[in-house]
């Protein structure tokens, strides 16, 4: 249940976005008790009632004591009140700025359009929220450094790849790294993701 949260925590590989480079998968459970050090949920407001966010997020915080989903803001209040309702979430936000100046809100989950994702990762940023950002994480590398560099030591951003946590991906990387395979020429992958 606890990886819950650990398992988005990803990046884009950008220098300076915490992410796998600054936390391994060895070290996300160390850096979870620093994020939350006062014993309480994470609470993540989501901008967007996106098909994805209920198995990418509300589901797997649903299960862990250290996240909740506590509020939704979209483009229609309407849809945000409908989404809210449906997921349990307690908050509605008349809009995305609303929800990211909220104080009752620690971070931010970005499951916007492709083209919205750094304009509200680094709004977020300045309203002091840490992110969690849907794939892809930004749209070209002006972009992800514009967004590297708005982020304080404080924050943490994320993009979200879950399958760096899964328990698989460590099991494969394991085989990998003892030899049992022999030397790796060649790998096929192949995801399914459900929505």
């Amino acid at each position: 249940a606890e990886r819950a949260v650990a398992r988005h925590m990803g990046t884009a590989g950008t220098p300076g976005v915490h992410g796998i480079e600054r936390y391994p998968a060895g070290q996300v459970a160390a850096r979870q008790n620093d994020l939350m050090s006062d014993g309480a949920p994470l609470r993540i407001g989501c901008l967007g009632a996106a098909r994805i966010t209920p198995a990418a997020l509300i589901r797997p915080a649903s299960k862990s004591s250290r996240a909740t989903v506590s509020a939704v803001a979209a483009r229609d209040p309407g849809r945000a009140r409908t989404f809210a309702r449906k997921h349990g979430i307690p908050k509605v936000y008349e809009s995305y700025q609303d929800l990211v100046e909220a104080d009752d809100v620690d971070a931010v989950y970005i499951p916007l359009p492709n083209g919205l994702h750094a304009q509200w990762t680094l709004v977020a940023l300045k309203a002091g929220k840490h992110v969690l950002c849907e794939k892809p994480f930004t749209a070209n590398q002006g972009e992800a450094e514009r967004v590297a560099a708005a982020v304080p030591s404080d924050l943490v951003v994320m993009e979200a790849f879950h399958w760096r946590y899964h328990p698989l991906a460590s099991r494969v990387l394991e085989i990998v790294q003892s030899g049992e395979l022999g030397a790796v020429r060649r790998v096929e992958a192949a995801l399914c993701f459900p929505l």
